[in-house]
């Protein structure tokens, strides 16, 4: 990714984490569901390569999970904390090119 997308990525998702927060602090549960395409840890991913850990919006996402002192918990690793390589191997096609699933 270039750069301007990787910061639009990471402002975004503290732009997103940020609502969240505000809304523990006025007492309400939140529940945030989807796909953030971030896998946290190499553990949730077919090929960590190098650096993998260091990737701005890993770190970040490390932070506000309750693992990183974050008031947030990673549902998926709660239930299944041992389970590797989660993420699917395979192809899939998006947009008419082929991306290799697994791979950040």
């Amino acid at each position: 990714e270039d750069e301007e997308r990787q910061s639009f990525k990471i402002r975004f998702f503290k732009a997103l984490f940020c609502r969240c927060e505000a809304l523990l602090v006025e007492g309400r549960e939140v529940v945030l569901v989807g796909d953030l395409n971030i896998a946290p840890r190499p553990i949730d991913t077919c090929s960590p390569g190098p650096g993998f850990e260091a990737v701005p919006w890993r770190v970040w996402l490390a932070s506000v999970l309750r693992g990183g002192g974050g008031p947030f918990i990673d549902v998926f690793r709660e239930f299944h904390p041992g389970r590797r390589q989660t993420m699917p191997k395979g192809i899939r096609i998006r947009e008419g090119c082929h991306h290799a699933l697994g791979v950040c």
